[in-house]
């Protein structure tokens, strides 16, 4: 395979290249041949590194940032396309209740596992002084993202309420079959959607404790 492939910013999204790029960066881990994985990370982020030369004592991965945030915008859109097509399958097949606990499961996967992978990444880095290198970047990449969170200099309360309501969703969602079931209830379906929407929340007031005075701009324009 040629790796240059998922390096390139000329690929459309359509062939899955800006995908493979992220999620190597996001949550990869080698399996085997993990020193050629290591060049490929390093390739990775050096593709965000070109013009790092340029900029060198104030140099801020901008670009980076903007990639992880439109993935996690991607996943977002891609989430209400299969929710849509989950509801013309399910009128066939399902009750309204099941329709509703396979569409609540799907986003709270979304509203925790996919929106941790992407923030535990973007937080970090907002919150670096410039200026911010490649060898940074690789570090973040190495570690999980609960160990990003681990790692940042933040206000322990939230950080206790993130790791809570974190664990809360690992224990809920641990077995799919209970996680259905316990769906189906209307209650529990309102509290399950209320835990996500805190854990959103928590994710954004430490972005915004957090975040360099110079980098926040960048995160919303």
């Amino acid at each position: 395979m040629n790796c240059n492939y998922i390096f390139s910013s000329k690929k459309k999204d359509s062939d899955n290249t800006f995908t493979a790029r992220l999620l190597l960066l996001l949550e990869s881990r080698p399996v085997f041949e993990t020193e050629r994985y290591i060049r490929l990370l390093r390739q990775a982020v050096d593709f965000y590194f070109e013009d790092f030369s340029e900029h060198a004592d104030a140099f801020r991965p901008t670009f980076l940032l903007n990639d992880i945030l439109r993935f996690w915008r991607t996943l977002c859109i891609n989430y209400e396309h299969r929710r849509r097509e989950d509801l013309d399958e399910g009128r066939r097949a399902l009750s309204v209740n099941e329709i509703r606990a396979k569409g609540e499961l799907k986003n709270l996967k979304l509203g925790f596992s996919r929106l941790n992978t992407c923030f535990s990444m973007v937080v970090p880095l907002a919150a670096m002084s410039a200026p911010v290198t490649a060898e940074h970047v690789v570090a973040l990449a190495n570690q999980s993202p609960l160990e990003r969170w681990s790692d940042l200099v933040a206000p322990q309360e939230q950080m206790d309420q993130l790791f809570a309501r974190y664990e809360w969703f690992l224990e809920f969602t641990a077995d799919k079959e209970s996680s259905l079931a316990a769906l189906n209830d209307h209650a529990t379906r309102a509290m399950a959607k209320q835990q996500s929407t805190e854990f959103g929340d928590l994710v954004f007031t430490i972005l915004d404790a957090t975040a360099h005075p110079d980098q926040r701009r960048y995160l919303t324009t």
